[in-house]
């Protein structure tokens, strides 16, 4: 049965930390669906971050920030700014790195941390875990899914990790597509395998993107938004 599908849905597929070599070997992947994701880099602003952040944004990819020390969000904002941020921002800006987004370690935020973090960024992603229930059904959850994106705008990351169950994804992508919606997930290493906790498979990526397609959605960065 074809479903109704209409124009400006959005997947913004994310990737987390430091896991260069693997998101790089995919980028032929991307290609052939026509789509780019977004990754999040921690710690330091080195030679090889630069180069691999570089080959991704070169590709079309948006790559965002993720804190130096992958620390969680702190009592003390003014000091995680420091430590946190302006480390890879300062090396970012200089290596003509364009960073507009950043992703919470650990999906730890609150509304006062997306203010603070909102004057160095445009994107801010969290974890759908704080905002749905036990039990609840991804779907039914109107604050993972955006409507209209804002000039500064706060994601809540939906997992798609692991094992992950294929058939509660792919309702949230036929009510993104049906109802021009944005909706994020995220993932951390792209593995040759199915993978543990926290990462995707190559396998897996394709279902994603092949879905996405079929339903006509725009896979894209961030920056793209």
């Amino acid at each position: 049965m074809k479903q109704s599908i209409h124009n400006h849905c959005r997947l913004c597929l994310t990737f987390d930390d430091r896991n260069f070599d693997n998101w790089l070997k995919v980028l032929p992947l991307w290609r052939k669906y026509d789509a780019r994701g977004t990754f999040f880099v921690s710690g330091t602003m080195d030679a090889i971050a630069v180069n691999a952040m570089q080959s991704l944004q070169n590709a079309g990819h948006t790559v965002g920030l993720h804190a130096f020390h992958h620390a969680k969000y702190p009592k003390k904002p003014d000091t995680y700014i420091e430590e946190e941020i302006i480390p890879q921002l300062d090396v970012c800006r200089r290596e003509g790195i364009n960073i507009r987004a950043f992703a919470y370690p650990y999906s730890l935020r609150d509304a006062e941390s997306d203010r603070k973090l909102f004057e160095f960024f445009d994107f801010l992603r969290g974890g759908a875990w704080q905002i749905t229930e036990k039990g609840e059904a991804m779907v039914g959850n109107d604050r993972l899914f955006v409507k209209e994106i804002s000039p500064k705008q706060l994601f809540f990351g939906m997992s798609a990790s692991g094992n992950f169950d294929f058939h509660s994804l792919s309702q949230c992508f036929y009510r993104a597509a049906e109802r021009n919606e944005t909706i994020v997930f995220y993932a951390h290493d792209i593995t040759a395998k199915v993978a543990p906790s926290h990462h995707i498979s190559i396998g897996q990526l394709e279902v994603l993107l092949k879905l996405a397609r079929a339903l006509d959605m725009d896979i894209c960065g961030m920056n793209e938004l």
